[in-house]
């Protein structure tokens, strides 16, 4: 667990946590989550193709249909370590080194907690923005080498200017991550807006225009908002960060 104050400050740009579970505890929920949760497949878009990686989307609706007794217990561990308020959690199931996550930012407006089990793999991030997109050659600047147990996190700040990506690389063997979005507890956050906004379109990604039902596209964000669209009727969904 980690030790110093510094390391929980929502201030904190990017922090890696090595070892913030045992050995034990790191094994005991690697059981759990590979055989409790419902892994599957997943595409942005109806009849695309799917991501490399197998996930599961566990939000407040989600939470009070199929409650996850192993979930809860790391949401609230991040909760209480981080004076934060999960809104939800996305899981990644890599089921060897050949399943990937491209470049991507996560782009909600909020900080992010990744806990990792299983397989160490590397996760790469390189600075997206103007300036970067003019005068770097894409490669990473940074690589964090997660192993099992460990955490890092950073705030949306940091998110807002820069890509990451999980390359196919790394020791063979299945890997499990954690992804916790979140608010810090104390920011003019209304929790019955945040139960409301999580089980909004932006977070669930499926349109309800008229029962349109259809899918949404990735999130194109900003610092202060983030705004999706149908894939079928084209509607726009727009999320205000607090």
């Amino acid at each position: 667990m980690p030790s110093t104050s510094t390391s929980k400050k929502e201030s904190a740009q990017l922090v890696h946590e090595k070892s913030f579970l045992s050995r034990e505890k790191a094994d005991h929920y690697y059981a759990r989550l590979e055989s409790e949760l419902p892994w599957g497949p997943f595409s942005w878009v109806p009849g695309t193709k799917p991501l490399k990686q197998l996930v599961y989307f566990y939000d407040v609706q989600e939470q009070h249909v199929r409650p996850n007794a192993c979930l809860d217990e790391l949401i609230q561990l991040v909760e209480t370590t981080y004076h934060t308020k999960s809104i939800v959690t996305w899981c990644n199931l890599f089921r060897d080194s050949n399943d990937l996550i491209d470049w991507h930012q996560d782009q909600y407006g909020m900080s992010l907690y990744v806990l990792s089990f299983g397989a160490s793999r590397p996760v790469e991030i390189r600075p997206y923005n103007w300036s970067a997109l003019l005068t770097s050659d894409g490669s990473p600047t940074q690589t964090l080498s997660l192993a099992h147990g460990d955490l890092y996190h950073w705030n949306k700040q940091f998110d807002a200017n820069h890509q990451h990506r999980v390359p196919a690389s790394g020791e063979d063997g299945k890997r499990i991550s954690i992804l916790v979005l979140g608010h810090p507890i104390g920011s003019n956050v209304n929790p019955e807006k945040l139960q409301t906004d999580t089980m909004s379109p932006v977070y669930t990604g499926q349109c309800n225009s008229n029962n349109c039902q259809g899918f949404l596209g990735p999130a194109k964000a900003t610092m202060t908002n983030a705004e999706r669209k149908c894939q079928t009727c084209g509607n726009k969904y727009r999320y205000d960060s607090w």
